[in-house]
């Protein structure tokens, strides 16, 4: 048994040792997963450079947050397909190794005060489910922000989704590519990279549409980014906005107003 193996087992029975006190702060998905797999440890040692207290804590951290979230209660049947069309979101590509990659458009992402809650789960949602399937081998994510105007990015969404990565996914993203930043947008985009901690920091990659090709096959990537594939990859099982009226404050009067805004 190596050192990092030992350090894993190490951090594995002092987990059982929490759970026989406070089994109910943590989801039973994640205790299956912290015994079963070592990557759900080894992540934590990774990123704290074998630190085995620091990696505890971390790890102890993003379990318990994980269950006040509630993270494993989120479904794809929360969000809705306009959603995932107009914030061009896809979660199905590969890149040239076989690595999944997410990639996003900014350009239409209008900022909208009453959607926060709902895009933060919408945002906890895709890395969790992302992080489930792929493991070890990471991500890549692409943000794709060609014509985007200032007024869609907000700082505040964007801190939230550095601050999840940061805290809660070590070892998720392994690239994180940044395409076409207009000149407006570049101290804000590197005020958001600021935010995040050196080792995702370091995954930061600026590029073009050129970019994108040394990463995925000009034959997976959608037209919209240089790309040869016409169709888009929507998730299955999603809601439509009006079926959500109701949910996380959703009004009938903004979920119209949405829809009208973006050509629904």
């Amino acid at each position: 048994m190596d050192r990092q193996q030992q350090l894993i087992r190490t951090i594995r029975e002092r987990f059982e040792s929490e759970l026989s006190q406070n089994e109910s702060l943590y989801h039973p998905i994640d205790i299956e997963r912290v015994r079963k797999y070592e990557w759900q440890i080894k992540r934590y040692l990774e990123d704290c450079d074998n630190d085995v207290e620091q990696a505890y804590k971390n790890m102890i951290k993003t379990l318990q947050w994980k269950q006040s979230f509630g993270v494993h209660t989120l479904k794809q049947s929360q969000f809705p397909r306009e959603m995932y069309e107009t914030y061009r979101i896809e979660t199905e590509t590969v890149d040239r190794t076989g690595r999944l990659t997410i990639t996003e458009s900014f350009i239409d992402q209008r900022y909208y005060a009453e959607l926060i809650p709902f895009v933060q789960k919408l945002t906890v949602f895709s890395m969790e489910t992302l992080d489930h399937r792929c493991g070890e081998n990471g991500i890549i994510y692409i943000g794709d922000f060609t014509n985007t105007p200032l007024a869609n990015l907000n700082v505040s969404l964007a801190r939230f989704r550095v601050e999840v990565l940061n805290q809660y996914y070590p070892g998720l993203a392994k690239k994180i590519l940044l395409i076409n930043i207009p000149f407006l947008l570049k101290p804000v985009i590197k005020l958001i990279v600021s935010f995040m901690k050196a080792s995702i920091r370091n995954a930061v990659e600026h590029g073009d549409f050129e970019t994108l090709k040394k990463y995925i096959e000009p034959e997976l990537l959608h037209t919209d980014q240089g790309g040869m594939r016409n169709k888009r990859i929507l998730p299955q099982d999603c809601s439509t906005m009006q079926q959500l009226v109701g949910s996380d404050g959703l009004t009938k009067e903004f979920v119209d107003k949405w829809c009208k805004d973006n050509g629904y």
